[in-house]
């Protein structure tokens, strides 16, 4: 019963939430509070269910006094005392969440850069015009005052970044990948918003991070991007500049039940096929994780992992999961609150399709839900594929069903908990990859947009091209702040970026200010002027690169210099 009410509170407490608000950096720092009050509150109920039952109330009133939450929908500031004009405290955190700056002040630079795009399109535009086109001119005017009017502080985007159609990560972000399999191939930078770029990082060490054809798992912890296991020695690495850096930890070789002391330590290897997250489970001061699940050794196995206040690292055994995951997928959904994980192995190498979701509570055995059981489209088993949150959904693609390689792309809903239907009209969705495509890897790389890498048909033959799937309504939530659900009918392929043999590719979204500076060769992604740096944590200097663009000519000018980084 605990289970199923904490499944429902923790999805209502953000229901009503808009992400196109001013204010989403105060609206974590809020809901951060929020949590912690709900820790304290569950840990001083004594195990009492109408008081837990009270901490959950609670804790869903607290969220929604929160910017960008049901009571301050549009952010900061929230709520102004009408005699004092002075920002009240919040009722639950007593805080006040004041606004830093205004929007002019707090996003000049993507304003800047949101302008130069504008041009860099209209000049794109102008000149495809013939010499007497003056309606094709006329028209490309008309589009880039569009573009500016949609500009962060434009008076489409009045309060600033996240825009509709700018500074919502796109532009900001690239995407590293490194192969696995079936041969090391160069790691990459790519990025695709406009335009596709692909940049090979030169000399870039793989350190072997790779096994027999099944990859380690990839995520993101404290702001460092890590590799887990893969290589056959539990070993983890840490994407630096250049290449993979061992780091100070290493992936747990023991595992001991938490619903069952007697059986003692269990030994377990993470030689391939695991799959994990950057997780939170609203424990231990609402501390991020990993989350790891699958071991070959013992597929049903999970383990949590956090570094604590002291420096020290610690591995945290989470009980078995109802079906193993290796080679399943595994995404950590924050409105929820929860892990998901689907599809995989069993130890006894058949494949199962069953969905579950992992939320800690007081009794271990209660810790997984099975859900999405009714109209699965996977029910039959499903291995190799990949899955992204998307807002309140989960997006499952690819994979191998019966022996074959699948171009389903399913949507599961976390609320109503059903498959590919819309859950305002009751209307069945149907979205396909645009060709059968397992040991894939897909991200979510903005607020509209999920990118899909490597892998292959099936019969070993390649799926060289990227695919995205770009969200096709207009607005991503109705007049409420209610998320809109998501169009993804259409799918695009890249015409000039391309990866030969990379199945279970590894996939980082990472920020522009990624460096190639391996071997004097410096490697820059953005079109637009700019910055960019990296930190030679081993020197203690930092390399900045500015850089202009001749929007004629498309030539770049780069200028290094090397700064010593205060202690």
């Amino acid at each position: 019963m605990l289970r199923h009410l904490l499944v429902f509170l923790a999805g209502s407490a953000s229901a009503v939430f808009n992400e196109t608000c001013n204010a989403l950096d105060l609206a974590t720092v809020c809901e951060n509070d929020c949590n912690v009050i709900l820790n304290e509150c569950f840990a001083n109920s004594n195990g009492n269910y109408d008081q837990m039952h009270k901490c959950l109330r609670e804790h869903e009133d607290c969220f929604s006094f929160c910017p960008c939450h049901y009571h301050c929908l549009h952010g900061c500031p929230c709520v102004r005392d009408e005699e004092t004009e002075e920002i009240s405290e919040h009722p639950y955190t007593n805080k006040t969440y004041d606004c830093q700056l205004d929007c002019k002040e707090a996003f000049e630079n993507e304003a800047f850069i949101c302008m130069n795009d504008c041009h860099t399109s209209a000049c794109n535009c102008m000149f495809g015009c013939e010499v007497f086109g003056y309606n094709c001119t006329e028209t490309c005017a008309d589009e880039a005052k569009a573009c500016h009017d949609a500009c962060p502080c434009g008076p489409l985007c009045p309060n600033g970044c996240p825009c509709d159609s700018f500074c919502n990560e796109a532009y900001n972000q690239t995407t590293l990948v490194l192969s696995n399999s079936p041969a090391v191939q160069p790691a990459r930078l790519l990025k695709w918003v406009v335009t596709e770029q692909d940049m090979e990082i030169p000399n870039f060490d793989r350190r072997g991070a790779a096994v027999d054809g099944l990859s380690g798992c990839q995520a993101i912890y404290n702001g460092n991007l890590f590799v887990l296991g893969g290589d056959g020695t539990n070993t983890v690495w840490r994407v630096s500049d250049c290449g993979l850096v061992e780091a100070m930890w290493s992936l747990p070789d023991t595992w001991i039940d938490p619903t069952n002391n007697n059986e003692g330590e269990v030994s377990i290897t993470w030689g391939g096929g695991h799959v994990c997250q950057n997780a939170n489970h609203l424990k231990d001061d609402d501390q991020d994780g990993l989350m790891i699940c699958g071991p070959n050794s013992r597929s049903k196995i999970c383990m949590f992992f956090t570094q604590k206040e002291d420096g020290e690292f610690d591995w945290m055994s989470y009980p078995e999961t109802p079906e193993g995951h290796n080679r399943g997928a595994l995404a950590d959904n924050r409105y929820q609150v929860r892990t998901y994980m689907i599809g995989g192995v069993n130890d006894d190498g058949v494949s199962h399709g069953q969905m579950h979701t992992f939320f800690p509570t007081f009794d271990s055995s209660q810790d997984y839900t099975t859900v999405g059981a009714d109209g699965s489209p996977y029910a039959s088993g499903v291995t190799d594929l990949t899955m992204v949150a998307y807002r309140r959904y989960m997006i499952v693609l690819g994979g191998q069903m019966d022996g074959a390689a699948y171009d389903g792309v399913h949507i599961f809903h976390e609320i109503d908990e059903t498959w590919d239907t819309n859950p305002a009209t009751g209307e069945k969705v149907t979205w396909k990859l645009l060709a059968p495509r397992h040991k894939l890897r897909a991200i979510a790389f903005d607020d509209r947009t999920i990118n899909v890498y490597g892998g292959n048909h099936g019969d070993g033959t390649n799926l060289t091209y990227i695919e995205r799937f770009v969200n096709q309504n207009e607005q991503l939530n109705d007049a409420n702040g209610i998320q809109i659900f998501p169009d993804f009918s259409i799918t695009e392929q890249s015409q000039q970026v391309s990866l030969e043999s990379y199945d279970y590719p590894i996939v980082f979204k990472t920020l522009n200010t990624f460096f190639g500076d391996c071997n004097g060769t410096i490697i820059e992604t953005t079109e637009s002027p700019g910055t960019l740096w990296t930190t030679d944590l081993n020197t203690a200097t930092e390399n900045f690169t500015e850089w202009t663009t001749d929007m004629m000519t498309g030539e770049t000018t780069v200028v290094p210099t090397t700064e010593e980084v205060a202690p």
